[in-house]
């Protein structure tokens, strides 16, 4: 199998208070109604591009955790 475009997907860049969010390393968490995703292991420069289907509108909370403590978080429109 070759790697293949599958789709077109919204995409949404957020960032967050490298003060606040302790560690080399974090994990965000975005919630959508009773659904979440999550998005393990990068680096904390903050800054990342969070994906959604193409027609999504709404609203995302976010979390930011780093891997050393502290958290970041708010409420996006997608």
């Amino acid at each position: 199998m070759a790697v293949e475009k599958i789709g077109q997907r919204k995409t949404v860049e957020i960032s967050w208070d490298v003060e606040k969010v302790k560690g080399f390393k974090v994990d965000i968490k975005a919630t959508r109604g009773s659904e979440a995703s999550t998005r393990d292991d990068l680096v904390n420069d903050g800054v990342a591009t969070l994906t959604y289907p193409k027609g999504f509108k709404g609203e995302s909370h976010v979390t930011v955790t780093g891997s050393k403590g502290g958290t970041d978080e708010g409420t996006i429109s997608v």
